[in-house]
């Protein structure tokens, strides 16, 4: 039984080794698992900066592409500057088409003052009279005018009755503004 403490220290020894070794393991389990995690996530963000790169050309080619119809887009807004104009040309109506045009209220919100808007906003509430012919053709005009404009609250009635009788329409056209460093457009 003497040899029983070389054995205890035999014993001792290789626990200990392998409790390092353990520990060593366990070590380097956790500093690998670290290096995937980064890298995992290093190739994640390559993977979506290549995305981006890509959407990015896709973006960069669309815009060349529609340069041109950016340009003549500007040319669906007034300038808020040039309001008065717009209401000269809703005013021509009347002699264009042979009726008399009237306009009974015309109120603007200036660009930037819309919520979530760059663009303003012009109404004008107008009255035509005429024979029925002389007012659908007003009406007509109107609504084509080459603008982002809408007619909205169109009422149109008979005035008088027999064969005197005339027409009238009330409509309301709204106009977007645009600011007026941004857009020039020649109002007709």
């Amino acid at each position: 039984m003497k040899n029983t403490p070389h054995h205890t220290i035999l014993l001792i020894l290789a626990l200990s080794v392998t409790l390092l070794v353990g520990a060593v393991y366990g070590y380097m389990h956790y500093v690998v698992k670290i290096s995937i995690t980064r890298a995992a996530t290093a190739r994640d963000i390559v993977a979506l900066e290549k995305a981006n790169k890509g959407r990015e050309q896709d973006v960069r080619a669309l815009h060349q592409r529609t340069a041109e119809a950016r340009g003549s887009l500007s040319q669906f807004f007034i300038p808020a500057d040039r309001v008065v104009e717009f209401i000269e040309a809703i005013e021509a109506l009347g002699p264009q088409t042979e009726s008399i045009v009237t306009l009974s209220s015309i109120n603007d919100i200036p660009p930037g003052q819309i919520e979530g808007s760059a663009y303003g906003l012009a109404r004008a509430h107008v009255e035509v009279r005429g024979s029925w012919s002389s007012v659908m053709r007003a009406l007509s005009l109107a609504e084509n005018f080459p603008y982002a404009i809408s007619v909205k609250g169109t009422r149109v009635n008979s005035v008088g009755s027999g064969a005197g009788s005339s027409w009238k329409a009330e409509f309301t056209l709204e106009v977007l503004l645009s600011d007026p460093l941004s857009s020039s457009v020649d109002i007709p």
